[in-house]
């Protein structure tokens, strides 16, 4: 029996939702790109500048704003900053959005079914159930530049394609105030390398309607750009952040990779599905001379690949970027087997199987863990007027957990002798920066550790830091 376009649709949404949402908030905010749209969108939610986004006090204008005024837009409807689940609901929602889109317009070049296997694929791959419950720009850009990439597709094979155009503009528009260039590039990578490859398409190829298209996407994309830029408080500072990043694109990137570096990590990064990569794309390279949307998909994934190696950083998250005309070949080349209710089946089993550590194994084997419960017990400590400082890593989720602004130090010594009276200090020791303890003998009114992580809180001049009291 066929299932409705509509159910399909449906189910698509609902796989994403059922693979991100649940117990969302459990992962500790640790990575750095996660807690600067963390940070900023709690300072944007609580009076500070929309405009010109701040990261621990100083402008923050690397990237565009877009993921910053979403997160944000969420601490305020529910009127709190404190929450991780809520600070990650955006991103979750893109993503259930992208499989969705995978199956509304992916099925216009695949078929309805591959394209559904296309996004059962893609929700069940470690890639989408990582990053996707992480409040980062990743999934919610490879979103946007899906969508812009199938419906230049659209544009440029159905009857009165230009509203497919400006829908993918728009698309592409959006993209570019999540993240950047790349969701511009990578779908003009797509559309250009599938026009070489494709005679019969240039016939209904009309370059006033990419014209048009860039013209939208400029409308959209640069607004921002030159309010900040005509901004005095903020001149200076965006020049210096934006060329930064572009040279860390480029050649200065501390993430720097050899050119193939996505031919081996995207297999990885989809596992367990990205093992069946290399089979798809063997198994439908013979069909695409004969059928311009199987031509489509590997011209946007081959492309992009291609744009990615010459970027000089690298890094796995970046591989969103290529989830989706990678999953949808794999739906290609799934729906040939004539097993669709099987590897439905089996998705679901693999979305069950990879939920159990994602939702719930992942926050017991993680050694962080404990920076969220030493920040609550740390809270008991501190007065309105207490200064933390923190010598060891984690400072950024520390700063985020305890809702408070915390100075670096490099060693006990140096806190101490700063420090005031109620003053904390924190050490966080792990293997890759073992901490001593304090040569005076001060004894910690807290300590917490697990089998790689220690924290231990000293307050300072305070009665329990006496070594010769019980701490």
């Amino acid at each position: 029996m066929k299932v409705p376009g509509k159910a399909l649709i449906a189910i698509a949404f609902a796989i994403g939702l059922l693979g991100l949402l649940p117990w969302i908030g459990n992962p500790l905010i640790a990575r750095e790109q996660e807690l600067r749209v963390v940070l900023t969108a709690r300072d944007m939610a609580r009076g500070g500048s929309w405009l010109v986004p701040h990261y621990l006090g100083e402008p923050r204008l690397n990237k565009p704003p877009l993921m910053y005024w979403m997160t944000a837009g969420v601490f305020k409807l529910a009127g709190t900053t404190q929450s991780p689940a809520l600070a990650r609901l955006p991103g979750a929602i893109c993503g259930a959005l992208l499989l969705a889109a995978m199956v509304v317009l992916g099925h216009r070049l695949a078929g309805r079914t591959a394209a559904f296997l296309g996004a059962m694929v893609a929700g069940t791959t470690y890639l989408f159930l990582y990053f996707g419950r992480l409040c980062e720009t990743d999934i919610p850009l490879a979103c946007f530049e899906t969508v812009a990439v199938l419906t230049l597709y659209l544009g440029l094979t159905v009857r009165n394609g230009l509203r497919w155009w400006m829908v993918s503009a728009v698309s592409a528009g959006l993209g570019f105030l999540i993240k950047g260039p790349a969701a511009v590039v990578l779908p003009l990578a797509a559309l250009t390398s599938f026009l070489a490859c494709s005679p019969a398409s240039r016939v209904s190829f009309r370059p006033w309607r990419l014209a048009g298209w860039i013209a939208v996407v400029a409308v959209l994309a640069t607004p921002w750009y030159l309010l900040v830029y005509f901004s005095p408080a903020s001149q200076t500072a965006a020049s210096a952040d934006i060329g930064y990043e572009l040279g860390a694109l480029m050649k200065n990137s501390s993430h720097r990779g050899n050119p193939a570096f996505y031919l081996y990590t995207l297999p990885l990064a989809m596992l367990p599905w990205g093992l069946l990569l290399p089979l798809s794309l063997i198994a439908l390279w013979p069909l695409a001379k004969r059928h311009a949307a199987i031509r489509f998909l590997l011209a946007w994934l081959l492309s992009s690949m291609v744009v990615m190696s010459v970027v000089q950083s690298k890094q796995i998250h970046y591989s969103t970027l290529l989830l989706a005309p990678a999953a949808l070949l794999i739906g290609v080349h799934l729906r040939t087997l004539h097993r669709p209710r099987l590897i439905t089946a089996s998705c679901l089993v693999l979305l069950v199987l990879s939920g159990l550590y994602a939702w719930r194994l992942h926050e017991v084997t993680e050694p962080s863990r404990i920076v969220k419960t030493f920040a609550a017990q740390t809270t008991r400590y501190l007065t309105a007027k207490s200064n933390v400082y923190l010598a060891g890593r984690r400072l950024n989720a520390m700063q985020y957990y305890l809702d408070r602004r915390i100075a670096r130090i490099k060693n006990f010594d140096e806190g101490w002798q700063t420090a005031r009276t109620g003053d904390a200090i924190i050490l966080a020791s792990d293997p890759k920066n073992p901490l001593t303890a304090p040569a005076s003998g001060q004894a910690p009114v807290l300590v917490m550790q697990n089998h790689k992580v220690a924290m231990r809180l000293y307050i300072k001049d305070s009665e329990l830091a006496n070594p010769s009291r019980d701490p």
